[in-house]
């Protein structure tokens, strides 16, 4: 019995490492590209300003259309971000990562429960079915959340897909009369 409830808690523990792995790995390029379009969008959003304040001769030291370049910038860096999807990711992992240890640490419970109930002596039949059916539960709701996540990115992935190809997609332009 300890050997399969060993399996088991490793199996969840493996999971919830790898997504608190994976969860920094894409937090961290989110923020990034978050950041980034922020400062390109307020850049963009100051740039008019600077280039008035900055007219000496009649020129400005600074070109307002150069808040169309900063805009486009911040543009693409959203659409990176959502291209990639490095911030949706990482909340799928968190999600994913504290309902899985959430599920652990109720199955660790459990585990305790049962060997309460075997009282020091040899683990009867009953008693090693309802460990079983607890290890066999607990193994199929981590998977379950696994497959969710898993299910859960290729949605978005797909969505994606579909909106750059829409966007994309040439369109015919009317002919004036």
């Amino acid at each position: 019995m300890a050997a399969l409830v060993s399996y088991a808690t490793g199996e969840a523990e493996r999971a919830i490492d790898w997504y608190y792995w994976k969860r920094r790995r894409t937090q961290g390029w989110g923020r990034g590209l978050r950041l980034g379009a922020i400062l390109a969008s307020s850049a963009a959003g100051v740039t008019p300003l600077l280039s008035e304040l900055s007219l000496q001769n009649g020129r400005s030291a600074i070109e307002p259309l150069w808040a169309a370049l900063f805009l486009a910038l911040a543009g693409i860096l959203v659409l990176l971000d959502r291209f990639w999807g490095c911030t949706s990711a990482w909340v799928r992992y968190m999600h994913a990562a504290q309902e899985i240890t959430a599920a652990l640490d109720a199955f660790r419970l459990e585990c305790e429960r049962h060997k309460l109930l075997w009282d020091g002596m040899d683990v009867d039949v009953e008693q090693a079915q309802a460990t079983i059916d607890a290890c066999q539960s607990f193994l199929s709701h981590v998977r379950s959340v696994v497959r969710t996540e898993t299910d859960t990115w290729g949605t978005e992935f797909h969505k994606i897909l579909e909106q750059i190809e829409s966007a994309t997609r040439a369109r015919p332009t009317p002919l004036p009369p």
